[in-house]
């Protein structure tokens, strides 16, 4: 990001071992000549698709897959990024 004042860059190292995605992500920051820096670190897991439909109907959401972040359901092959929304089963009222 570029603005007449303020500069910002972004440096990201990352790897992925034993189903954990390690990102470190580095910004560089120049704001009215002054220099600073923030250092952002994820530790992610990864799982399979299937992985991820049965732990979340296990706990209760009917889970929807779309694809790329648009209203399209996701298909093997066509899309690169699932995305999964979980909508939770109402729990029964017990006063009722």
């Amino acid at each position: 990001m570029v603005e007449k004042e303020l500069k910002i860059a972004r440096i990201c190292q990352s790897t992925l071992k034993n189903r954990i995605f390690n990102a470190n992500f580095v910004f560089l920051v120049k704001d009215n000549g002054k220099f600073d820096f923030d250092i952002d670190e994820h530790h992610l897991g990864v799982f399979e698709i299937d992985e991820v439909i049965n732990i979340m109907n296990e706990i209760g959401f009917k889970t929807y897959i779309y694809g790329d972040f648009t209203f399209e359901m996701w298909e093997s092959g066509k899309c690169q990024r699932p995305i999964f929304v979980g909508i939770k089963k109402a729990k029964p009222d017990r006063g009722e």
